[in-house]
């Protein structure tokens, strides 16, 4: 499981923009993103190389994040990939609540966030692969 940052922005020309220029300023590398709007505020879901200090540093300026745990998964980059995976999950009796993908050194990786206890043994017997949190940012930032 790794750790995503998940951030609430009021609705608004630029602000995303904004966020991520913020982001890029203080040397977070973004992997993957996921943004899910309406017309009053969008969730912002985000795998960066320092989750907990990226947290952190936007709460102090005044931006509304959290983490959350999410599971990384490798996926084949072909046609059905997706598929393979989501019938895993099926089997392995978890829920998907919402999934995207990103790339991480040249493979693809969905981030997916799941239900269903226990979420680490499950996803372990599911025989996916994993990919563990070092492989996506520094372990030791806190």
């Amino acid at each position: 499981m790794i750790d995503q940052l998940n951030v609430c922005l009021p609705a608004g020309p630029g602000r995303l923009a904004r966020m991520c220029r913020v982001l890029g300023e203080s040397g977070v590398q973004i992997h993957g993103v996921m943004v899910a709007s309406n017309t009053d505020f969008a969730i912002v879901r985000l795998v960066v190389d320092r989750p907990r200090a990226t947290c952190e540093m936007l709460c102090n300026l005044g931006y509304d994040a959290s983490t959350c745990e999410a599971a990384a998964l490798r996926v084949d980059n072909v046609p059905g990939g997706l598929a393979v995976l989501l019938d895993r999950l099926h089997s392995s009796d978890l829920t998907v609540a919402y999934a995207y993908s990103c790339s991480v050194d040249g493979g693809t990786v969905d981030i997916v966030r799941v239900q269903g206890e226990p979420v680490e043994l499950k996803l372990r017997e599911s025989g996916l692969a994993l990919v563990e949190a070092g492989e996506l940012y520094a372990l030791d930032e806190d």
